[in-house]
């Protein structure tokens, strides 16, 4: 692995299952709780990376099969490179190179030049479909185990 790494945790079903499979590979992340979104975090932490770019990983993906050897090519060396999961078109796994603070930007998808890429890996919906309508919400809420979700929607 060429690259520092920075781990959000979601501390979402899958959590420790995907975080163990993480630190296998990265045994030096760093792991950091998910508070206000990725721009934040990337510009709290990019200051202190040793290496030219800087992996964010997420808790949310099962990275078993993802290759981590990528390296971008000379002339992609500066751009903001975003793998994205079937229904998670921003992505959830990033890659940031070390200049990418000297862009005074308000989100992510304002960068420059961002690079998609597409990756098939599992995620982690984290939530619980409920159907209800107003006059039995509250009635049915406390009814339904969804312990195992984290939002429900």
């Amino acid at each position: 692995m060429a690259f520092d790494c920075c781990i959000v945790d979601f501390r979402n079903k899958e959590s420790d299952k995907n975080l163990a499979i993480l630190l296998e590979k990265f045994p030096y992340a760093r792991v950091v709780p998910f508070v206000s979104g990725y721009h934040d975090i990337i510009k709290s932490i990019i200051g202190e990376s040793k290496t030219s770019h800087i992996w964010m990983l997420s808790t949310k993906l099962d990275y078993s099969d993802f290759d981590f050897d990528y390296i971008p090519e000379q002339h992609q060396a500066t751009q903001l490179h975003v793998w994205n999961s079937p229904g998670q078109k921003e992505g959830d796994t990033f890659l940031f190179p070390s200049n990418f603070a000297d862009q005074d930007i308000r989100f992510l998808r304002d960068y420059k030049d961002v690079n998609y890429h597409t990756c098939d890996l599992e995620y982690d919906f984290d939530f619980f479909d409920l159907q209800y309508n107003l006059k039995n919400v509250i009635d049915n809420i406390p009814q339904i185990d969804s312990s195992g979700a984290r939002y429900i929607r």
